[in-house]
């Protein structure tokens, strides 16, 4: 195939966009050697009236009251002469001035660089005549050439199968190379993920984000355990304690587990995903005519669609480009429908609300990214994923300190912020069971696991009475103790 395209195809050609080179260029792409008389026939058409060209515009320099004539070229005009004459002089009738650029410029004669002079461009009856042969001998090279490129790629197709089984084996070679000197050049650990099939929990031990800790230094890792009794996970923290990264960085650990990769990890345990679906980032699109609420809404309408229970879901501050009370109502609305179907979520906000639904909901949990406020210091960030919520009261006025809000601006708006938590605090608060409601969801949990590992012959029938009686047993304390 090598040989086949060399015998074509010029080696001292390459493409060009620079006027009058890319034409040359194009005309002589094909080798000489190519056997076509009729393109060799052009093509010296096409080098002979190139000669005349350049030799008359030398001519035109003789003339009377001409100064220098300087030979130009666009792809619209052909050759055109940028004439410049002695002061004073009058232009030679040979010469027909014409406008170069569109109306309003170019259509006058520009002092010349020596001054005294003027320039201006025009044309002759001769070098019209040779870029009219230029044109079409160029036109005819162009054919001939495509008719000769079209054969060799007729010729080349039966061997484009094994071209590309090559061409595949080299890529899976680059990517298994680069999934064996990743760890090395990292000089941090990377493990290799146990998969679990369609059925499992999504448990990371010292998470780490790939590329945050290859451009930003040190990276704090952060343990993630998802499971179907704990199938949604209510993030919250202050503005860049890394919630949008942790995010990320799940994602990035089940892509690369998926793909057969080591993963960032010191331990990693995780499910086969159908599908991974992200709402992240808050921007318009210009290009489909959507504002950055649109846009958010579109996404989640496409999630709401086609997420299953085997999918990862990931939410970045759904809700926080609309107002704050519908904001807070979808963001809700879409937690509670996704806890229903149980894909396996994980939901970054700044609603405190939402943490009601980690009452409300047995498999929802809650969880902070950590940061300490210091006086003098700011807030100080550890990025270390714990459960509960942000102990930081108003972090976003701090935030609003730290950025150079004036004080009496942050003391108005502190009091408003108080007000309307408040009004919100007065609100009932629904529970949607009693008590030991929790501890009832987490024992049907084990129930669960317990018959589908006797379903599938890991346990023994003496094994599974053992582990069913433990766990009614428990159960009856709890709940003796909670009458």
């Amino acid at each position: 195939m090598e040989k086949a395209v060399d015998r074509c195809i010029s080696k001292d050609v390459s493409s060009s966009r620079q006027g009058f080179l890319g034409s040359t260029n194009a005309c002589f792409a094909v080798t000489a050697d190519a056997g076509d008389p009729f393109l060799e026939l052009s093509r010296g058409v096409f080098r002979s009236a190139t000669e005349q060209v350049h030799e008359m515009a030398g001519t035109y320099e003789a003339l009377d009251g001409v100064r220098r004539v300087a030979l130009r070229y666009t792809k619209r005009l052909g050759f055109y002469l940028d004439v410049e004459r002695e002061p004073d002089a009058p232009l030679p009738r040979v010469f027909v001035p014409f406008k170069l650029g569109p109306p309003g410029r170019g259509a006058g004669p520009e002092r010349g660089a020596r001054g005294g002079g003027a320039r201006e461009p025009c044309i002759t009856a001769e070098i019209s005549a040779l870029n009219m042969r230029i044109r079409d001998a160029a036109q005819d090279c162009m054919l001939m050439s495509l008719g000769r490129v079209e054969e060799l790629i007729v010729s080349l197709r039966p061997g484009l199968f094994a071209l590309h089984g090559v061409l595949d084996g080299l890529a899976l070679l680059d990517m298994l190379g680069s999934f064996a000197s990743l760890p090395r050049s990292t000089g941090r650990e990377w493990t290799r993920p146990q998969m679990s099939g369609w059925e499992g929990p999504v448990a990371i031990e010292g998470g780490r984000h790939p590329v945050a800790e290859a451009t930003d230094g040190p990276f704090q890792p952060n343990d993630v355990f998802i499971n179907e009794a704990a199938s949604l996970h209510i993030i919250r923290g202050v503005n860049g304690s890394g919630k949008s990264t942790l995010l990320k960085q799940v994602a990035c650990t089940v892509v690369l587990a998926q793909a057969g990769c080591l993963v960032p990890a010191t331990f990693a345990s995780l499910r086969v995903t159908d599908k991974i679906f992200t709402r992240l980032g808050s921007s318009d699109s210009i290009e489909h005519c959507t504002s950055s609420f649109a846009t958010e809404m579109l996404d989640t309408a496409f999630i709401l669609q086609h997420c299953t229970p085997a999918s990862l879901v990931l939410v970045d501050e759904l809700g926080r480009s609309t107002s704050s009370t519908d904001g807070l109502a979808i963001a809700w609305a879409v937690a509670e429908e996704l806890a229903t179907r149980g894909s396996y979520t994980m939901f970054a906000t700044h609603f405190p609300h939402l943490s009601r639904l980690a009452d409300l909901y047995p498999c929802a949990q809650q969880w902070v990214l950590a940061a300490t406020a210091e006086n003098g210091r700011g807030i100080q960030f550890s990025y270390e994923l714990k459960p509960g919520g942000p102990d930081i009261p108003h972090y976003g006025l701090l935030l609003g300190q730290e950025a150079g809000i004036p004080s009496e601006l942050l003391g108005e708006a502190k009091r408003l912020s108080d007000l309307a938590e408040e009004s919100h605090a007065s609100a009932p608060v629904v529970s949607a069971g009693g008590p030991d409601l929790r501890g009832q969801y987490d024992a049907a949990f084990r129930v669960l696991l317990l018959a589908r590992s006797y379903a599938r012959g890991l346990c023994t029938d003496e094994t599974f009475r053992r582990q069913l009686a433990l766990v009614q047993a428990e159960e009856g304390d709890e709940g003796a103790e909670v009458g």
